[in-house]
């Protein structure tokens, strides 16, 4: 058998593993089996449909955010690792430098998130809320449990932000992902100490490794690609009808297929239901070019692709 078809076959089993895993999970804080069969395969996908028009807010269980938070993690970790440590290697995990960046990026959001939670009376609640909504924003997922809309201006501002960031590259999540924004880094870090030191040679490294410029390269034309991709998005949003703010939120979700957008109409506690027609066929069409990350989209155009 090839080995390519090995590693795709032991990654299918993997993902059918830690849903099982996270369906007993829900199971056990009191979901209905029906429920917890359709969360666990929407939460380990990072998908985030909900049998509930509520979301998760509908079971207001902190049990059940503590379970759909810790299996969207799982899924957006590269289900990779998952294999090699099943096969012995259990320091696969921590050795990647993309889940340490995750994890951190995580802890360090929610503590935000809790300290912009406006019921400084109710820190339980408060840090709930803040763990399930960030989670789900940054892996993509979709799940939401309090209106977070509402929360102030500031707030608004910070979960919108946090929608871009996506989880680990070979996982289920959408968005950037984590290692763009390190190799992002690496790139800005080298520039600056060449403009220091003209005369020095600096290598940039990614997971221990030295870093290739053409690697640099792509991640740029990605990330120039999914701005020029954003701002499009959000003025034909604009010209059919939306306002600024629900334009530039609404193209934010689809391309980063978190679900949410920001406000009273595509909020937390809304829906796309009402907008017109034209805006759905263009949130349909920013939905698809995310989910093939905007190269692939661009190939499929060049007319050189298809003569060949």
């Amino acid at each position: 058998m090839p080995r390519a078809t090995q590693i795709s076959g032991s990654l299918t089993l993997m993902f059918v593993f830690i849903t099982a895993l996270c369906a007993m999970a829900y199971l056990m804080v009191g979901m209905k089996i029906d429920d917890a069969v359709i969360h666990a395969m929407t939460t380990v996908a990072t998908g985030g449909f909900s049998t509930k028009d509520a979301s998760l807010a509908y079971f207001d269980s902190y049990s059940v955010d503590a379970v759909a938070t810790v299996f969207m993690i799982a899924g957006s970790i590269p289900f990779i690792l998952y294999v090699q440590l099943v096969r012995g290697e259990p320091q696969a995990l921590w050795r990647n430098s993309q889940v340490r960046a995750f994890l951190f990026l995580l802890l360090l959001l929610t503590m935000i998130g809790w300290w912009l939670h406006p019921e400084p009376d109710n820190p339980v609640r408060g840090f709930f809320h803040s763990l399930l909504n960030v989670t789900s924003l940054v892996t993509g997922t979709g799940y939401t449990t309090t209106n977070y809309s509402s929360w102030g201006f500031s707030s608004q501002i910070f979960f919108f932000l946090i929608m871009f960031i996506g989880g680990c590259a070979g996982s289920t999540s959408c968005g950037i992902k984590i290692f763009r924004f390190q190799i992002l880094y690496e790139t800005v870090k080298q520039h600056v100490r060449r403009t220091l030191q003209p005369n020095g040679i600096f290598v940039m490294r990614y997971n221990g490794k030295p870093l290739k410029e053409e690697v640099s390269a792509a991640v740029m034309n990605f990330l120039f690609l999914f701005a020029l991709a954003f701002w499009v998005t959000t003025v034909a949003l604009n010209m059919v009808g939306l306002d600024f703010i629900m334009a530039a939120s609404a193209a934010a979700t689809a391309l980063a297929n978190v679900g949410p957008g920001m406000g009273d109409v595509i909020g937390p506690v809304g829906n796309f239901k009402s907008l017109n027609d034209s805006a759905k066929w263009i949130l349909t069409i920013a939905m698809m070019v995310g989910r093939l990350e905007l190269l692939t989209v661009l190939v499929l155009l060049m007319p050189h692709f298809w003569r060949n």
